[in-house]
């Protein structure tokens, strides 16, 4: 495997609780909408991260997002649940450059946990505002999800 080539999707749980047995449908989004509709995915995540999701932003996140495959993106997402990635982020800053991108209202809690753990690993943070309140709801309703 050529680890130059290979995009981790590392997602911090920042005080959100989710339903083991799905009942909010979130993992069930996650995993399967990759793998049914990936534009549509990657759209409503681009729009729920950025602060302007125009077009060319949008198409810039979601190249980014296609260069995992859809059925890693919805393996990676479903373990993502209660996986800890720790040991093989280590071991891919070890190897090569790490770039952790997310929204602003994540950026205290990734910077703490990297410059600790990953301490080569640049983090970078934009998109929306901090508002947890209306981010939170946001998030937990699977982006926009219809």
């Amino acid at each position: 495997m050529e680890l130059s080539r290979q995009w981790a999707k590392i997602i911090l749980r920042n005080g959100f609780s989710y339903s083991k047995n799905d009942a909010d449908g979130y993992r069930q989004w996650y995993t399967m909408t990759p793998l049914t509709d990936r534009k549509r995915f990657n759209t409503a995540f681009a729009e729920w991260m950025l602060e302007d999701p125009s077009t060319e932003n949008v198409e810039w996140i979601s190249k980014i997002a296609n260069q995992t495959s859809d059925t890693t993106m919805a393996i990676l997402n479903e373990t993502a649940s209660y996986a800890d990635y720790s040991e093989t982020l280590r071991s891919l800053e070890r190897q090569l450059p790490l770039l952790l991108v997310m929204r602003e209202e994540w950026e205290e809690i990734v910077s703490t946990h990297a410059s600790k753990n990953l301490p080569t690993a640049n983090v970078v943070a934009f998109g929306r505002r901090k508002c947890a309140a209306a981010n939170s709801a946001r998030h937990q309703s699977h982006f926009t999800r219809e």
